[in-house]
Order: C-alpha cells, then structure tokens, then sequence
C-alpha cells in the first residue's frame, strides 16, 4: 500500500512541471542598439506558480 502511494505521489509531482519557450521578456532600445531578452519559462500545475530561468539578453543593431 506505501509502495502504490510514494508511486502516485512521484508521478503527480513529476507531471505537474512543464517548460515552455524560450519566450521574449522585454524589447528596449538604447542608443542605436535594441536589446532582447528572453527566457524560458517554468510552468508549475501543482504549486500554481510561473518562474523563468536560463535567461539571455542579446544586443541587436538598429540601422536607419
């Protein structure tokens, strides 16, 4: 009976955590260059929470 619940409880944690993306966070522009960042984000169904992780910012180019 222990074995049946620790296994319904591992497979409901495991299931309830899913990553999307990566998805762009902000878009600002400084002098001549536009800065992107993005990140992935971290969905969790059981906790009912959104965090983002493994974040990058790349600077762009503007050219008139």
């Amino acid at each position: 009976m222990h074995k049946a619940t620790l296994a319904a409880l591992t497979v409901f944690s495991l299931a309830g955590c899913t990553t999307a993306g990566p998805f762009v966070m902000d878009v600002t522009q400084e002098g001549s260059e536009i800065i992107v960042k993005r990140c992935l984000i971290q969905a969790n169904g059981l906790w009912g929470t959104i965090s983002t992780k493994n974040c990058e910012i790349k600077a762009l180019s503007a050219r008139k």
